[in-house]
């Protein structure tokens, strides 16, 4: 099924540009298939059919559309495509791109024939042929290779820490809660009044504004303001700026399922950001390069999470290395079978893969051209982000990230 979804991502997203599942948390993509095949089960139950899938194998599948449509996704392949003959398609004797910067690009990472590019940006042709495929499958094979590493790497990562997370401090995983729910055998879930309620209330709501749209006469639900800044008119409270007022059923969903303290910062934060404007204008810092600077708070605040995410597990990770290092002194760790007994890995090749992979990436983009110092730090600061977005979704399972323009990538 990987192929499909992964086809439908990239349409949806790159080719239509009408809508973008990959931005939330919870992919409707994969939960929608997900949905059909529990239907499916429930069919072949109702018929006694003995090859039913378990509710691990759903989950399996759901896990793997997962990790395919973040793959797909356009913040990732589509985006690195895209990249990889930019500099030489729109480089010009205007621009002096090729004097200025052509002798820091790796080819063997990017597509330099702009016959081969002709057809990628102007169309009438077709990326199976033997001269399109002889440019681009090198690069390709490079970047297939380094994306497979940094996702081994944080699988180790996540091996090494998912006991701490799962069973010491029991994190929520908000996000897996309804798949979890529709996936259980007995179907319970469908016999649920409240869930009955809400799921076939979304798709009233939309059928009604869409028969609304070719029908007008049908009255419309409205559930979005587009912009309510423009009825402050006057200063400084015009310096609210952009802030639309709209109810989407999938985030009241979803929302249901996140602690209520994150519920309130959600909001009392959003006004904060817009006070902060207002304040801003009033005492006369509007003429302050990006001001108030909401980049970078996100930054700060990423970093500051990540410092939180590593010291909540730092006598945890202390067990860990005593372990992979072949300790057990003063009873300072556990016996090593009940640490690491339901661990898909054990520690000690969880932590030799993050090390190799660690030292590969950086080997990655030295050889590009890049300083040892530099490719470590972009690495380590990749993975922490990584770290701090995954134990964001575990404990909390907020539908977006605003990490815009804030990431190392940036």
């Amino acid at each position: 099924m990987i192929p499909l979804n992964c086809w439908w991502v990239v349409q949806s997203e790159a080719v239509w540009g009408i809508i973008y599942p990959t931005t939330i948390s919870l992919f409707f993509n994969v939960t929608f298939t997900l949905f059909a095949l529990v239907l499916l089960n429930l069919i072949l139950k109702k018929l006694s059919y003995p090859r039913m899938l378990s509710q691990g194998e759903l989950l399996t599948i759901f896990t793997m559309l997962c990790l395919s449509s973040s793959m797909a996704d356009m913040n990732v392949v589509e985006t690195l495509v895209l990249s990889m003959g930019h500099a030489s398609w729109f480089a010009t004797p205007e621009n002096e791109w090729q004097s200025l910067f052509f002798k820091y690009i790796p080819t063997w990472l990017t597509v330099m024939d702009n016959d081969a590019l002709h057809g990628f940006y102007l169309g009438d042709s077709t990326f199976y042929t033997k001269a399109h495929l002889s440019v681009w499958l090198k690069p390709f094979a490079f970047w297939a290779t380094f994306i497979f590493v940094l996702i081994f790497t944080m699988l180790c990562i996540n091996v090494i820490i998912r006991r701490q997370w799962i069973e010491t401090e029991k994190l929520s995983y908000p996000i897996i809660q309804l798949p979890y729910e529709i996936t259980r055998t007995d179907g319970a879930i469908f016999q649920n009044s409240m869930f009955l309620m809400g799921f076939l209330s979304t798709p009233f709501l939309n059928l009604t504004n869409g028969l609304h749209f070719y029908f007008p006469l049908i009255p419309q639900l409205r559930l979005k303001i587009p912009d309510i800044g423009n009825f402050f008119t006057n200063e400084p409270w015009n310096a609210v700026g952009w802030t639309p007022l709209m109810v989407y059923p999938w985030v009241v969903g979803i929302f249901f399922f996140i602690p209520v303290d994150l519920s309130f910062s959600c909001w009392f934060f959003y006004i904060f950001a817009k006070a902060q404007r207002i304040i801003g204008r009033v005492v006369g810092w509007k003429a302050l390069p990006s001001f108030p600077y909401f980049d970078q708070q996100v930054i700060g605040g990423w970093f500051f999470l990540l410092f939180i995410a590593l010291f909540l597990i730092r006598k945890y990770l202390k067990k860990v290395f005593i372990i992979v290092f072949g300790g057990n002194a003063k009873n300072e760790v556990e016996p090593k079978a009940s640490l690491q007994s339901l661990s898909p890995l054990n520690y000690q090749l969880a932590m030799a893969g993050m090390v190799l992979g660690i030292v590969y990436m950086v080997l990655f983009f030295a050889v590009a051209g890049m300083s040892i110092c530099v490719a470590l730090a972009f690495i380590l600061l990749l993975l922490g982000k990584g770290l701090t977005v995954t134990r964001i979704r575990a404990e909390l399972g907020p539908p977006q990230l605003e990490f815009y323009n804030v990431g190392v990538l940036d």
